[in-house]
């Protein structure tokens, strides 16, 4: 209750900050997916999912069959892909849609209502990729998951040499590698891995979702080379990707009974597993025989990463004059107080707030906000906006060592 008491207060703290109508749409809107660095669009990787449940290991793995190695005794099974790719459709990181700051305003900010209720936090998505769903030269095949059951003869590390033989051997290949465990989530022991804190803040300017998955992975790849690590098999990310059971809270993969069953996730002993997804980049100069993959049990690891793609407001000088002209405050200021009283906001009673001085404080801050906003929106959209976009651009030449100009040019991606 006090956890729920603190983050009630925190949230209508920030939301008081913003206008009511964006607001109410902020709860109700999908987030817009733009682009997605999943093992298709990235360049049709393999994708493989590890199930630690007690003694039992189970393995799946979306690969071509002639690419699988052999187990002693065992036998690899096909089953749906589709489930697998699900999950990582879901998993991998995510280029969101997100509007630049509009100092154009048409409707009035003042104090927010009541928090939205618990499910309203779960935003559903909507996908818009500005690029292509797969690239590779595999893309046109249909596209089949193998089974396997490992056992103590193979040893407690996943025996990656004899289950894909092949893969990083003649050239550096990436694997996606998704782990069911206990805990807080799962790590690959002894290969380094790339820490990267500062990637979950990246704005990508709004031309770069139409190359986001390549872009994302010349980013891993430069800062890879950065810290010398360019001819070694490394952890490139390490993300949580939530609970296998039902969740409350946040975002969670949204798998049929049938594909939990074809993953070997539908037992009662899974439901207090956690998904984690690891990407590894494996290289021919330092081969990896075995993967030591170990639950973690303290710490926990981060959650999917979403980056920003920031869309620039559209409207100029001369809109933001007609938007003023239809804002009248003091209509405004009643509608707001109107859904104040409906929606009987805690704030009243933690912050003391007199019920008399409501519609004065609402319209002088509503005239006060009328009177700046010519000012800035001159500046905004005479200079700013355009800057926002260049300076994303810049961004993007850091993180991956290529010019600007390359990733805006039209056709095929861009080499890495």
């Amino acid at each position: 209750m006090r956890l729920l008491r603190c983050m009630t207060l925190a949230g209508a703290l920030l939301a008081s900050l913003l206008p009511v109508h964006a607001q109410e749409r902020s709860w109700r809107d999908p987030d817009r997916i733009v682009g997605r660095a999943d093992a298709d669009a990235s360049g049709r990787w393999p994708v493989a999912l590890l199930v630690l449940d007690g003694e039992r290991r189970t393995l799946t793995i979306r690969a071509r069959r002639e690419q699988l190695g052999t187990l002693e005794g065992r036998e690899w099974r096909a089953v749906d892909a589709d489930a697998l790719m699900s999950l990582e459709r879901y998993g991998a990181p995510h280029l969101v849609e997100q509007k630049d700051f509009d100092n154009c305003l048409d409707e009035l900010t003042w104090r927010r209502p009541l928090l939205a209720p618990p499910s309203d936090y779960i935003r559903p998505v909507r996908f818009e990729l500005a690029h292509p769903d797969c690239q590779g030269p595999h893309c046109q095949e249909a596209a089949t998951a193998w089974q396997i059951e490992l056992n103590q003869s193979d040893g407690p590390d996943l025996p990656l040499g004899r289950l894909l033989p092949g893969l990083g051997r003649a050239q550096a290949e990436r694997l996606v590698l998704y782990v069911a465990s206990r805990g807080q989530g799962a790590r690959v022991e002894r290969l380094k891995e790339l820490v990267q804190p500062s990637f979950r803040m990246i704005h990508w300017p709004a031309g770069a979702a139409t190359r986001f998955p390549s872009l994302h992975v010349a980013m891993l790849e430069h800062y890879g080379e950065e810290l010398g690590f360019a001819k070694l098999s490394v952890v490139e990310r390490v993300e949580g990707s939530g609970p296998v059971g039902p969740s409350l809270w946040g975002r969670r993969w949204g798998a049929t009974e049938g594909q939990r069953q074809a993953l070997g996730l539908d037992g009662p002993s899974l439901r207090d597993h956690r998904l984690t997804r690891i990407l590894l980049r494996l290289h021919p100069e330092d081969v990896v025989e075995s993967l030591p993959v170990r639950p973690v049990t303290a710490g926990g690891v981060g959650s999917i990463i979403r980056f920003w793609a920031l869309a620039p407001a559209t409207a100029g000088v001369a809109a933001c004059e007609s938007r003023l002209q239809a804002l009248h405050c003091e209509p405004a200021c009643e509608e707001r107080l109107k859904l104040l009283g409906e929606r009987r906001p805690p704030y009243r009673e933690m912050w003391g707030v007199p019920l008399g001085d409501d519609l004065a404080s609402c319209k002088a801050s509503c005239e006060a906000q009328k009177l700046a906003v010519p000012k800035l929106a001159e500046r905004y959209y005479g200079t700013e906006a355009e800057a926002r976009q260049q300076r994303g651009w810049q961004l993007v030449e850091e993180l991956t060592g290529k010019p600007a100009a390359e990733w805006r040019k039209s056709g095929p991606s861009v080499q890495h």
